[in-house]
């Protein structure tokens, strides 16, 4: 398929949306990916020495609320459609 025919007639803030989508999905396999290799070294020198560290929890928690707020933007934060909302509450209230 003709790449050019495509850019032409997809919708921009669609696009914009999809682009937000997988940045927040590459965003999420780091955080699963880095954490688990985190635990999987704390595990692993647990049983090789037998002391278990909980560092891991700093990251895990901290970053997780990061991810927790990058998904409310992407999936539920578009500023546009919050604007056109209180445009049109707005608009109402005249």
């Amino acid at each position: 398929m003709d790449t050019q025919n495509t850019n032409q007639t997809r919708d921009e803030n669609l696009w914009k949306i999809a682009k937000k989508r997988a940045e927040f999905k590459r965003h999420l396999a780091a955080y699963v990916i880095v954490n688990s290799l985190f635990w999987i070294a704390v595990i692993a020198s647990a049983v090789r020495f037998g002391h278990m560290a909980y560092w891991p929890v700093f990251p895990t928690f901290f970053w997780g609320i990061g991810v927790f707020f990058n998904w409310l933007h992407v999936y539920h934060g578009d500023s546009d459609s919050l604007a056109q909302k209180e445009y049109e509450k707005l608009l109402s209230k005249q």
